[in-house]
């Protein structure tokens, strides 16, 4: 994606720190270690909506989850610092805002310095793929999601192509992938496909355990990412087929498939779900992973500075009582769990847990 506002420019690998969002990487993850990629940042994205004279940099840019793997390093953020302070200082120099200042003047010095590319200069606005190029990458999606990241910048355009291609696919592989990228955008028509291909895997596969550093690659496994994108077509009729799975599930498997299923059986929200989920939130191990006091932080504080494995804990916990809560509870027990969690120590898991609690 290229800007006519670059105002930093950025290499990396996609080292996640954590669990990816976005549908294509459920679908399609990136690439392992050494995959290096490459991302213009918008000046817009450094100033903050409804506020003058302030610029926000590194962490506080404006970018999707998913993108600052590639935005966060440090030479890359050194250079947007250097670009944005001289910027600031042209900002005061012209006594103009940085909303009003040329642009094109401030990337000719950065390209001249070697901070920008030269093409920054020419770059135009991205208005979209033409239809061509939507086609061509629908006839190469059902190659392993091939110019999946073409089709889900338009989602409208996407399924409506999709749903003429899968009608004439004769494929079953084609035909599964095809019916995971409409049923990930909420389109339930095609969900009997993508349950069918579920129900084939007769064992969970190798799943992921939250990893906070060096995190390459996939955070969910093939069966997660499909049973992720059939919870998202939001059809009843195919919820058996999930808690087929979730019902093999033993506490100490991988968080990636505990995930999978908690968040497929809240985005069909059917209180049938809610035996099963209660099952899995109250078998042994599974709960007291919130820490309310010091004392309890600096008795359970595990002795490794990258240790993961209390957050993989606690991370199965919240993530089966949101669904259980979500999906309407069973004698407040999933309710219970959030609120310990929202009282407790763990910063973001109770700023997490409070806003699920107050979504109702």
């Amino acid at each position: 994606r290229r800007y006519p506002d670059t105002i930093s420019y950025h290499k990396s690998s996609f080292d996640t720190h954590g669990m990816i969002i976005d549908p294509l990487f459920i679908l399609n993850p990136p690439e392992k270690r050494h995959m290096i990629y490459d991302a213009d940042v918008p000046l817009r994205s450094l100033l903050p909506k409804g506020l003058e004279g302030i610029l926000t940099t590194g962490l506080g840019a404006s970018a999707h989850r998913d993108a600052m793997p590639v935005i966060r390093m440090q030479p890359c953020l050194q250079n947007q610092g250097y670009a944005v302070g001289y910027l600031s200082a042209l900002c005061v120099k012209e006594n103009k805002s940085p909303r009003k200042i040329d642009i094109k003047k401030v990337q000719r010095h950065l390209v001249k310095i070697g901070n920008l590319p030269e093409r920054v200069l020419t770059d135009k606005e991205f208005k979209g793929f033409s239809n061509s190029e939507m086609k061509k990458a629908l006839a190469s999606v059902t190659d392993n999601y091939k110019g999946l990241e073409i089709l889900l910048t338009d989602p409208e355009r996407c399924i409506q192509l999709a749903h003429k291609q899968i009608a004439g696919a004769t494929m079953p592989e084609e035909k599964v992938i095809l019916s995971s990228i409409l049923c990930i955008l909420g389109q339930g028509k095609t969900a009997p496909v993508l349950a069918e291909a579920i129900r084939q895997y007769k064992d969970w596969d190798e799943g992921w355990h939250y990893t906070g550093m060096g995190q390459f690659g996939m955070c969910l496994s093939r069966l997660d990412a499909l049973i992720t994108a059939l919870g998202n077509a939001r059809d009843t009729s195919v919820l058996p087929v999930v808690l087929e799975k979730a019902k093999k599930l033993e506490p100490e498997d991988y968080l990636s498939h505990f995930r999978a299923i908690a968040m497929a059986t809240e985005a069909i929200g059917s209180r049938e779900a809610v035996p099963v989920l209660l099952a899995m939130l109250t078998a042994p191990g599974v709960r007291g992973h919130s820490i309310l006091s010091y004392a309890e932080a600096r008795s359970s504080a595990v002795p490794d500075l990258n240790d993961t494995s209390t957050r993989n804990l606690a991370l199965k916990e919240l993530h089966l009582a949101r669904a259980l809560y979500l999906c309407g509870d069973q004698d407040g027990i999933g309710e219970k769990v959030l609120r310990r969690y929202a009282d407790g120590l763990q910063g973001h898991y109770a700023r997490y847990a409070n806003e699920i609690l107050n979504s109702k």
